[in-house]
């Protein structure tokens, strides 16, 4: 079993309780809702900062067999993002009842769209770095892949430059770890 970092479990932890905070601003102040200068501020940074602390640990997925790796997302994202659209389904449905149409565009809105997210930036850069074996051109052709994606790839777009981003603060981290460890300061 592999030891927890306590300052990343803690800013976790930090990031969950903003992601409650600002939706319950969003969805409790109707009026406001994202004018709100709070949830503006908790949008402004929230989930990138979540899908940049994903990237920091991306390096671990490229080490297990494409295989592997397609379960254990699927296991660890897609099934429970289906689970919760399941239920927010059959809540949607029951408390106000709609047209199935409706229920399903409303359904859409409010999906779990970070863990998709997350599952398609791990699957495609993986994919993609075993065929060109080369980290740095793997995110390249998978950010081209999700610009030419047809309108569902926008968060993709957004968030996939964060998600770099920590894969590269980690790269780079462990370099300046060895660097110092081998006496060459940081």
């Amino acid at each position: 079993m592999q030891k927890r970092i306590l300052y990343i479990d803690a800013l976790k932890a930090v990031l969950m309780f903003l992601v409650v905070w600002g939706h319950t601003i969003q969805y409790t102040n109707t009026n406001e809702g994202l004018n709100n200068p709070i949830a503006a501020f908790i949008y402004s940074f929230h989930m990138p900062m979540f899908m940049m602390l994903s990237g920091m640990f991306f390096k671990r997925q490229l080490q297990l067999q494409f295989s592997t790796l397609l379960r254990k997302n699927f296991l660890r994202l897609i099934l429970p993002a289906l689970v919760i659209t399941f239920l927010l389904f059959l809540i949607i449905f029951v408390n106000k009842p709609r047209g199935i149409y409706e229920s399903i565009n409303w359904l859409w809105a409010c999906r779990p769209w970070f863990i998709t997210t997350l599952f398609f930036c791990n699957v495609t850069t993986s994919f993609l770095y075993r065929v060109v074996r080369h980290v740095g051109y793997s995110f390249l052709i998978t950010f081209i892949f999700f610009c030419l994606l047809p309108s569902i790839s926008d968060r993709l777009i957004f968030m996939y430059p964060f998600f770099v981003l920590g894969y590269y603060i980690n790269y780079s981290l462990d370099n300046q770890q060895v660097r110092w460890l081998s006496g060459g300061g940081v």
